[in-house]
This record gives structure tokens, sequence and C-alpha cells, in this order.
């Protein structure tokens, strides 16, 4: 399988992109981008693919993916839950998004260190009890700097 290139589109009001999915299933073809991806998966189940790792993932499934590594998520109808949908909450930025040198900045050096970690993908395990869900549901709902922050707490 052949991943395609996707271009991500981040609009001009905000410096990532922070939204939740509803879909049917998760359909995306096989794919990469230059952006960092940090998806947790809050329903639906089915197998992931990511470089050349095929792993099953379910509800609670926490994957941060550095630049350019080929990715996708395959599940069917009968695996998506009650409702037939999958739901995710997903972040994608660069590394410079907040300015080329922030990262390096002394006091961010354990986010540095957890984006070079990325670059070859991370699968995140007992994820409960850090709420990232709930994180991630206000990081949507979160405007101007409190959204930044909000991520960085993420992050951290």
């Amino acid at each position: 399988m052949k991943a395609q290139f996707q271009k991500i589109i981040i609009n001009e009001e905000s410096s990532f992109i922070a939204k939740e999915l509803n879909l049917p299933r998760f359909d995306i073809e096989f794919h990469f981008h230059p952006e960092f991806e940090l998806k947790y998966v809050s329903q639906s189940k089915g197998i992931r693919f990511i470089g050349d790792s095929v792993e099953n993932f379910q509800e609670g499934d926490l994957v941060l993916l550095g630049p350019n590594i080929p990715h996708y998520w395959n599940n069917d109808a009968l695996s998506c839950g009650s409702d037939n949908l999958s739901k995710a909450y997903l972040v994608m930025f660069s590394e410079s998004f907040l300015g080329k040198e922030f990262f390096q900045l002394p006091e961010m050096s354990p986010i540095q260190d957890l984006l070079n970690q990325a670059k070859g993908g991370i699968c995140f395990s007992n994820t409960g009890k850090f709420d990232i869900a709930g994180k991630l549901k206000r990081l949507i709902s979160y405007e101007g700097p409190l959204k930044i922050i909000l991520l960085l707490d993420i992050l951290t």
C-alpha cells in the first residue's frame, strides 16, 4: 500500500488544528503529512496502520505521530459503536507552530524530547489517569492563549 501525501490547511485564525471527528467510519486513505498528529479514539475499534506497524485499536487509543509517518485507521460499520459512529479527537501542528526556537528553550526540553520520540510514532497506554479525553474536548472549545496553554499541558 503506497501512502498518499495529504496537504493540511490550517486556518489563518489558528496556529494548529484541534477538532472532534464524528464519522460513520475512519476511512481516510493511507497517508502522510509534515505535521505532528495527536489522535485519541473515543469510540471505535479496528486496525491501525502506522509506518510498517499494524496493530488493533479501540476506545482510549492515544497516538502521537511525527512528521511524514504514513498512517491509517481502518474499521468497519460493525465495529464503530452503538450509533455506528467512529469518534476521535485530533490535533495537528507543525514543530514550529509557536516559532522556530520555542521548543529549544530549556523549559521546553520535556516536550522537545516527546516530539523527538514521536518522529517514530508513540502509542500511549494508561492514558485515563491524565484525563486526556477531557483536555482534548476542552481544547476544541478554547480560544486565544488558553488554547495554546492547554495544548502545552497535554503535551507535557
